[in-house]
């Protein structure tokens, strides 16, 4: 995080740069992602001012206090700079989460319906193993734990998936005890 620390009408110690670090280390938590962050410390007469710009990956978050001390001026601010970010974080957690459960719905339904190549029960009465049904559908790679979430979301025994890691064909299948059990190529 590239941080800048302006003082007007006042000098900034090194007690209010490592403060002001220290604070702002903690933010980190709730945003890897803070690209600028700019601090405004001012004094006017007896008030206290500070004021806090963070720039993420094209939202700007602000939070401005004013104290009789520049020390809880700043702490104010950055409870409010953490408040917004503590909302920011829900909105985008929410709002992915929308489209991941979007996405795996719909390729559960689409691998529960994907009948494409339904083979009828001919007359052969022959004793050799038939093919009477397959399947086709699309498998993007994926890591295990992406798999077994598919697997909890959707009814089916067993979902064959490209492993993200690997690059191979698994197959993970619900056991009758309700855990999921993996089934990897070996070579």
């Amino acid at each position: 995080m590239n941080l800048c620390i302006t003082g007007r009408h006042l000098e900034v110690t090194e007690g209010l740069r490592n403060h002001i670090k220290e604070k702002m280390a903690k933010l980190d938590k709730y945003c890897p992602k803070i690209k600028e962050a700019d601090v405004v410390l001012e004094v006017r007469k007896y008030r206290h001012l500070a004021e806090i710009n963070l720039r993420l990956n094209g939202t700007l978050l602000s939070a401005r206090e004013e104290t009789q001390d520049m020390y809880s001026s700043i702490d104010r601010a950055l409870d409010k700079i953490e408040r917004q970010l503590k909302k920011h974080k829900e909105r985008h957690q929410t709002h992915n989460q929308n489209k991941t459960n979007n996405k795996k719905k719909a390729i559960a339904a689409q691998f529960k319906n994907s009948d494409t190549d339904n083979h009828s029960d001919t007359d052969n009465h022959n004793d050799e193993p038939q093919i009477i049904k397959s399947r086709r559908f699309a498998s993007k790679p994926m890591s295990t734990d992406e798999a077994a979430m598919q697997m909890q979301l959707s009814d089916n025994k067993f979902l064959a998936f490209t492993n993200a890691r690997t690059t191979e064909v698994n197959v993970i299948y619900r056991r009758s005890d309700g855990k999921f059990g993996l089934i990897e190529p070996k070579h």
